[in-house]
């Protein structure tokens, strides 16, 4: 199929600038034309749904989709109806500015911008992640386009994919909001109560708190709060100079024996070895 409308990045961009950054609300009201370009071009949903016209195939889009457009991929969007629309992010760039990144950090990778599949490398965002690089983009709309910020930006996202296990958390609300209590800062109170705690949190009976803990978390409710004891055991031993018997008493562990064996077989060392290889080296 041969693209006739063929965007030129640098129709948009002064002489020194690298990027182009918005933040666009489209609509049958502001469709764009088919077209391909001569640059990379990424962008993600925040809201809203309508049809992704991709390299000859219809793709329904919602919110968190995220897509990785690469040069010469054709495309246009369109509308069932008035009241649909798309609220998106989209990021374009040279190709040479990307290929560097690859190089260094992703040699042997056929993902994101270089898979090489008849369609660009497509995944699904949850609230949580849609939010968060949403915040992210929004700081460097007014930012200079400098390849800084495009590394800053391009960094970001592949952390975010990469590195990241992105699950939607399909949870109910009332044990998403008990889990964010039980893990808030100050948490000290809810470690020492412990599952009798977070029971109190959940409004619900041990055995249906235990049952959707499973399900949506693959743990049960006493695993899941020695796994979050452990996190701030392990956050606590590298930031403060507190011994090992009061960090397990002040986390609801009774027996610091117990409390050692639980850590050992989470980390795979004992708190104090642990501890010295957190130590500052300066």
């Amino acid at each position: 199929m041969k693209c006739e409308t063929v965007f030129q990045l640098e129709a948009y961009l002064d002489s020194e600038e690298y990027f182009h950054l918005s933040k666009n609300r489209i609509s049958q009201k502001k469709e764009i034309a088919h077209h391909c370009h001569n640059y990379f071009e990424l962008f993600w949903v925040v809201d809203g749904t309508g049809i992704h016209s991709l390299n000859g195939q219809q793709v329904n889009l919602k919110a968190g989709d995220i897509i990785f457009m690469r040069p010469n991929d054709m495309h246009s969007f369109k509308f069932t109806s008035t009241k649909e629309h798309l609220l998106i992010y989209d990021l374009a760039f040279f190709a040479k500015d990307v290929k560097w990144l690859k190089q260094r950090y992703f040699p042997e990778m056929n993902r994101f911008f270089w898979s090489e599949g008849p369609q660009p490398a497509m995944q699904r965002l949850d609230k949580v992640h849609v939010k968060n690089l949403s915040d992210q983009a929004d700081r460097f709309l007014e930012a200079p386009r400098t390849l800084f910020f495009l590394d800053r930006i391009l960094l970001t996202v592949f952390e975010l994919l990469h590195f990241t296990n992105i699950t939607e958390d399909t949870a109910p609300y009332w044990l998403q909001h008990a889990v964010k209590l039980f893990n808030s800062e100050k948490s000290e109170d809810n470690y020492k109560e412990g599952t009798l705690g977070f029971l109190k949190m959940c409004k619900r009976s041990n055995a249906h708190v235990n049952r959707t803990m499973r399900k949506h978390y693959g743990v049960n409710l006493t695993q899941f709060v020695n796994r979050s004891r452990l996190s701030r055991a392990k956050d606590t031993l590298a930031t403060t100079n507190k011994n090992v018997k009061e960090i397990a008493y002040e986390l609801g562990f009774n027996d610091v024996n117990y409390f050692h064996k639980l850590f050992k077989a989470s980390y795979g060392v004992s708190p104090n070895v642990f501890r010295k290889k957190s130590a500052l080296v300066f």
